[in-house]
């Protein structure tokens, strides 16, 4: 009997030595395949869907090459306490990362900066926005070009929009954040929204004050954002003396003259025009037509908006900008201004 029971406790004993050995071998096992990676360096953007479940995210996994098992994935994740901590998103994994690394990609939420940055510069007609988003590749086609020439809806009533349903002018130039997949819609959006912030209620009332439309003070601010040299550093000096001066011809009867509205009609950036040029028969040829062209000329920002509504009185009538040093040289005579010309320009 006695000796029964020792021979069953030598077996037991093996038996449990046996256990032991394979449990060994086991945790041997599994810390080898959770830190060993599935590849060679290679990277490979991998989205996880919402409402995917842990056997669907390792079946993905498996399918892309980046575990070679599902069971040390899974059993990782429930011995880790991870299995309900995977978050959905875009990631950019390696197939040189392990189990262990991907796991904690993953529970972290480490996804691919799902954003783009957009920088829309001041004095940008709708024409150049297009052009910059599709150089950098935001938009294939002119589905922006085509939306914001006929998106005048987008803009608040109370900005009274007479000059057609271009968004010229309202489109302000900041830069954005948006979504990768985000649409031309979704940046005017955008756009126009922000516009509507930058403008407020005491920039409406003075524009109210001076019986001035919401739309006149952008058509010329775009002008001033042309032709003068716009100081951000919020002063603004010489933009309001710009101002100053445009506001008052307007209000004697005398010609703008500018030749950044002949510019947007012509399609080019000079400085001054031929005289054969300064004939064209445009409501945008401001040397021709008195008053304010039709619609705004480019795209302003903060700086010649406010110069627009705010202008600065002063004895000059006339100015020009030093090509060299960009400064704004102001006169207040013709021949003044003539002698200035002779001076800067030429």
């Amino acid at each position: 009997m006695e000796k029964n029971i020792y021979s069953q406790m030598k077996i037991f004993k093996k038996l449990l030595f046996l256990i032991l050995i394979l449990i060994i071998l086991f945790i041997i096992i599994f810390y080898y395949n959770i830190n060993k990676p599935a590849g060679e360096d290679r990277n490979i953007s991998f989205i996880i869907s919402k409402g995917e479940n842990v056997s669907k995210i390792s079946d993905n996994l498996k399918s892309s090459g980046l575990i070679n098992s599902k069971f040390y994935f899974i059993l990782f994740l429930r011995l880790n306490k991870q299995y309900s901590n995977i978050k959905a998103g875009e990631y950019l994994l390696n197939k040189k990362n392990t189990i262990k690394e991907i796991v904690e990609i993953l529970s972290n939420g480490k996804i691919i900066n799902n954003e783009i940055t957009l920088r829309i510069i001041e004095g940008w007609t709708i024409n150049d926005i297009n052009k910059y988003l599709k150089n950098i590749k935001f938009t294939k086609d002119d589905i922006f070009l085509n939306t914001a020439k006929n998106g005048s809806t987008f803009i608040n009533k109370k900005y009274n929009i007479s000059g057609g349903n271009s968004l010229e002018g309202f489109l302000y130039p900041d830069t954005y954040r948006v979504y990768k997949n985000a649409t031309a819609i979704d940046l005017i959006k955008k756009m126009t929204e922000n516009f509507k912030n930058k403008f407020t209620d005491d920039m409406f009332e003075e524009a109210t004050k001076r019986k001035l439309s919401v739309e006149d003070i952008i058509i010329m601010a775009s002008i001033i954002e042309k032709e003068v040299k716009v100081n951000s550093s919020g002063e603004n000096k010489d933009a309001k003396i710009v101002s100053g001066i445009f506001w008052n011809r307007i209000n004697i009867g005398q010609g703008l003259e500018s030749d950044a509205t002949l510019s947007y009609i012509l399609n080019d950036n000079k400085s001054s025009h031929s005289g054969e040029d300064l004939k064209l028969d445009s409501p945008y040829n401001t040397y021709k037509y008195r008053g304010l062209p039709p619609t705004p000329i480019c795209n302003p920002g903060i700086e010649a908006i406010i110069a627009s509504i705010y202008p600065q009185d002063t004895d000059y009538n006339y100015f020009l900008t030093d090509p060299k040093s960009n400064k704004t040289i102001f006169s207040k005579t013709y021949k003044e201004h003539l002698d200035n010309k002779a001076k800067y320009l030429k």
